[in-house]
């Protein structure tokens, strides 16, 4: 068994060593009982929670990782319609350009904070 690396890992541990600790002192000093169950019962239900979770966080993590990728894929489409803008150089801002800033600015804030958490 691998040691644990989190906190929350190290909880989880604790919680089923106790359980197991516990349902093997049991099941040396007493007989079957109706409410033994419960304790499979609760395993089970950490198990499942565990899963369900761990699933939870992957699925969560790809949208972050999709919405990164997006933001930073309008940012450099407004970085390119600024440019272009630029290269048309009649001394008037032209639509491309102005488009271009303004999506670039808009989306840069959403596209940086977005890479720094994933």
């Amino acid at each position: 068994l691998a040691p644990p690396h989190h906190p929350q890992e190290k909880k989880k541990n604790k919680l089923k060593s106790w359980l197991a600790e516990t349902t093997t002192a049991l099941s040396r000093e007493l007989v079957q009982s109706p409410d033994d169950h419960l304790f499979d019962e609760i395993a089970h239900y950490i198990d499942e929670l565990e899963r369900a979770t761990k699933r939870a966080h992957h699925e969560a993590a790809c949208i972050v990782r999709r919405h990164r990728d997006v933001s930073h894929g309008w940012t450099e489409f407004g970085k390119s319609l600024t440019a272009l803008g630029a290269a048309e150089g009649d001394g008037t801002e032209s639509a491309a350009g102005v488009v271009g800033e303004a999506a670039s600015s808009t989306l840069a804030p959403v596209a940086g904070g977005a890479r720094g958490s994933g």
